[in-house]
């Protein structure tokens, strides 16, 4: 099978076995195979100028990628590729065989990162040799530049498409793993910067949550503090098991340098990590170790560091770490029942949190070397959240939540209600609770109506008898009264016929009176609106204004009031809401319920009128309309003009 694995920032591109002394075999060796170099030997150290240039430095570890220097390896920054540049290379490279993290000699004039002229994350040995072809005006070999724009195409490739160059990359065999990634909760480092699954960026509690505010917020379970370097991955080919590699898991932000750690199999066989300089694991990033035969092979994975003298197909088939003193720090003893038996495929740790001598936590997978399991891993890492409690102890809200908003409380009106209109309505605050209505004032300034108010139907005026109150003539809207030049008020009403009687939202009428002995002066109704909670109303002439709360306007004609001789017309209409009623009331069981007037009529009397020969105001050619523009016709009963539905009458 062939693993579309590439290297890690932190290793060399070229497959590193631990080294040996001549060229004809181990580092030098790799580099002979992949490359196609000639065969040179080292007969020994004292050749150590000639031997700094092909010595392979795990030095630098550095999240930037770099870039194709102009002139090409000028790491001088001085317009020109010259031994200068060599030489500044050589000495980069000794400053990391004394040190992991050296002072960086002077005549590097470029960031470090542009020091890697092959972008496999580590200046080393490839970088002099590339250097050395560019001052002979060597081209890149073919295997390098395909293209032979002299850019090695590594630093130019992006293997998985995700926007970041391999050399960038740390893993570019994952598409959702990439420098600037969003960090999601999922127990590896998706952005490339050597840590996991950080809290504190949005992304990561972000990746948790349902979307349903009830829920509560989930969070993200950060991996244990205590977790060391961990073996997830391992393969023995059955075929030839002399290809064999194993993975290591560096779950802390900080890199981890394996040189001098030993490597252990079941046999108790031992080999010592020597990469000739450090062997650099980024923080948060994986590993590869594996045979020769594994780092050549054209279906094996990428190999960072090549060892020997240790089979892991030898049974008891066991792979242990220990650090450069000898202690233990992981080992995988794979080949118990537990495990997947005869695999033809590598076996991955599905939870790299736990205990990875588990056999029950290891599964087949397609192969994921250089990078997290993501095929097979099994942590749960995102937490519930507490559901949200939406109780407000308010008896008459609806408790509810809403997935996009949280927490609702919906007024219930109805809950409130008494069932007594006369109580005026109650409504429910959702704060505090139901709160009473506004008392029904019935008394419609008709001193000769009885008002009354019930509890099913609110406000009723039924006629009152007695001396002071006149049977008005038929036609008649009022009975007027006083000294002359006195103003007195005719109040003007209209009813239903009856509750099922469709609302009248248009009327009109004629007006006539005894112009010898009256004159109107114009028309008024009050105005009234809520002030700190109590209503306030006052007179205004209509027009100007409009009728008070329908909205209606007042046309007349004569236009001039003063001018009425005897006789004026009427209409009433509310254009700017033509469904408003002019007024809510009807005959109900032979009284009026609701509120019938609408406008009052201010008459100037000319002459004495005495209480018991009182002079009248008529109504005559009442109609109205309704919102759909039916045809209402009226009278006038008991000084109310009445409207509805006209009777059909005739033969078809």
């Amino acid at each position: 099978m062939k693993f579309l694995s590439r290297p890690s920032l932190a290793v060399s591109l070229i497959k590193n076995p631990a080294a040996l002394p001549g060229y004809a075999s181990g580092f030098f060796r790799t580099i002979r195979l992949k490359f196609g170099w000639p065969k040179i030997p080292l007969k020994n150290t004292t050749h150590l100028v000639f031997g700094l240039v092909w010595i392979a430095v795990f030095g630098l570890c550095s999240p930037v990628v770099a870039k194709c220097l102009t002139p090409a390896a000028d790491i001088t920054d001085d317009g020109m590729t010259t031994v200068t540049d060599i030489q500044c290379g050589i000495l980069l490279a000794v400053a990391y065989l004394t040190s992991d993290d050296p002072p960086l000699p002077g005549c590097l004039q470029v960031p470090l990162a542009d020091a890697d002229l092959n972008c496999d994350g580590v200046v080393n040995v490839t970088d002099i040799q590339i250097s050395i072809n560019f001052v002979l005006v060597i081209p890149l070999d073919s295997a390098l530049d395909k293209d032979n724009n002299q850019c090695v195409d590594f630093c130019e490739v992006d293997s998985d498409g995700d926007g970041t160059a391999d050399a960038a990359d740390c893993v570019p065999n994952n598409t959702a793993i990439y420098v600037g990634a969003p960090e999601m909760c999922n127990g590896w480092d998706d952005d490339c910067d050597g840590f996991i699954d950080e809290v504190g960026q949005g992304s990561t509690s972000l990746s948790c949550q349902d979307t349903t505010v009830c829920n509560g917020k989930e969070t993200c379970t950060p991996l244990p503090a205590n977790l060391g370097p961990t073996i997830t991955e391992i393969f023995v080919d059955p075929a030839v098991p002399d290809i064999q590699w194993f993975e290591i898991w560096n779950p802390n932000p900080q890199k981890l340098n394996l040189a001098g750690y030993l490597l252990e199999d079941g046999q108790g066989t031992k080999h010592t990590i020597n990469n000739s300089g450090p062997l650099f694991v980024r923080g948060g990033g994986h590993i590869v170790l594996g045979t020769l035969a594994a780092a050549v092979s054209d279906s094996g994975p990428y190999v960072n560091y090549t060892y020997s003298g240790i089979s892991l197909a030898t049974p008891p088939k066991v792979v242990i770490l220990r650090n450069a003193a000898g202690t233990e720090i992981d080992r995988v003893e794979f080949d118990g029942p537990q495990f997947p038996q005869a695999p033809t495929a590598p076996i991955g740790l599905v939870d790299p949190s736990a205990n990875n001598n588990i056999g029950d936590l290891w599964s087949e997978t397609p192969g994921t070397p250089g990078g997290p399991n993501a095929d097979i891993f099994d942590m749960q890492l995102c937490v519930a959240g507490i559901p949200l409690t939406c109780v407000d102890d308010v008896d008459c809200t609806m408790d509810g939540c809403d997935d996009e908003t949280g927490c609702s409380f919906a007024p219930l009106d109805a809950i409130c209600s008494d069932q007594d209109l006369c109580n005026g309505s109650e409504v429910c605050d959702p704060k505090v609770g139901c709160t009473a209505g506004i008392a029904l004032s019935c008394d419609d300034g008709d001193e000769c109506t009885e008002d009354q108010c019930l509890p099913t139907s609110g406000c009723v005026h039924g006629p009152k008898t007695g001396p002071s109150c006149v049977q008005l003539p038929q036609g008649a809207v009022c009975a007027l009264t006083g000294t002359s030049g006195q103003t007195v008020d005719c109040v003007l009403r209209a009813v239903r016929e009856s509750k099922q009687t469709p609302p009248m939202v248009g009327l009109q009428f004629a007006l006539t009176f005894d112009a010898a002995i009256m004159q109107p002066s114009g028309f008024v109704d009050d105005f009234c609106t809520m002030i700190a909670g109590s209503e306030v109303c006052s007179t205004v002439d209509v027009p100007p204004g409009s009728l008070y709360p329908s909205g209606h306007d007042l046309l007349f004609f004569p236009k001039t009031i003063s001018g009425w001789n005897g006789a004026g017309s009427v209409v009433v209409l509310n254009l700017s809401d033509p469904e408003s009623p002019v007024t809510n009331g009807y005959i109900g069981a032979g009284k009026t319920v609701g509120d019938s007037a609408f406008i009052t009529l201010r008459v100037q009397l000319k002459t004495d009128v005495p209480k018991d020969s009182p002079v009248y105001v008529y109504a005559v050619d009442v109609k109205g309309s309704t919102s759909k523009a039916e045809k209402l016709s009226g009278n006038v009963k008991d000084g109310i003009m009445v409207l509805g539905l006209p009777s059909c009458t005739g033969s078809a």
